[in-house]
């Protein structure tokens, strides 16, 4: 009978499918060194693109701070200027207010009434005085209500009063004193045609 050794056969075939194992695994870790190495660049690349994206984020926010900055500026300027144009709209109203006011409490006044105090003070006002009889003093509130420069004209006080041997109404009165905005100037005169 032949015998046939078999056990060179097994060992070559052992050794064939462990190489086949080793180059399968080899080639299993360098697909998988080849995955992790894709990976690894393409989060690379989006890190990357993501502090590129910081940088310009940055680089804007400072133009648009600039721009903030400016704008504030501004404000505060505008602020400034508006200040100082209510401040000489006040001036401008004060120059001619009180003249106006003294002028039209001068025109007010009757014949048979005498102012003996004026007082003034944050707009509002007392005058004191005496008078021949009521109906002087009444025509003075009149006056004085009907006056641009004059409202809430009220008599607080009217008793009679003799003096120098006359019977006098002495009188106080108050309100509040309306400086408003002047009146416009008159338009200029137009030259005659010649004919």
């Amino acid at each position: 009978m032949i015998r046939i050794n078999l056990l060179p056969v097994k060992a070559a075939r052992q050794r064939e499918t462990q190489k086949q194992r080793l180059v399968a695994v080899g080639a299993g870790a360098v697909f998988l060194v080849g995955v992790m190495g894709y990976l690894y660049l393409s989060t690379q690349a989006e890190v990357s693109a993501v502090q590129a994206q910081i940088v310009r984020s940055e680089a804007e926010l400072k133009r648009l701070q600039a721009l903030v900055a400016q704008v504030n500026q501004f404000k505060a300027d505008r602020k400034v200027l508006e200040d100082k144009l209510k401040v000489i709209e006040v001036l401008e109203k004060g120059k001619a207010g009180p003249l106006r006011v003294l002028d039209n409490l001068s025109t007010s006044v009757t014949p048979r009434l005498w102012l003996t105090a004026f007082q003034e003070k944050d707009l509002r006002l007392v005058l004191e005085g005496v008078a021949l009889d009521n109906d002087q003093v009444a025509t003075f509130m009149n006056n004085l209500a009907r006056s641009p420069s004059f409202k809430n004209v009220e008599l607080l006080i009217s008793q009679q009063v003799e003096e120098r041997g006359l019977k006098l109404k002495r009188f106080t009165i108050n309100g509040t004193v309306d400086l408003g905005t002047p009146p416009p100037p008159p338009p200029p005169a137009r030259p005659a045609r010649k004919r």
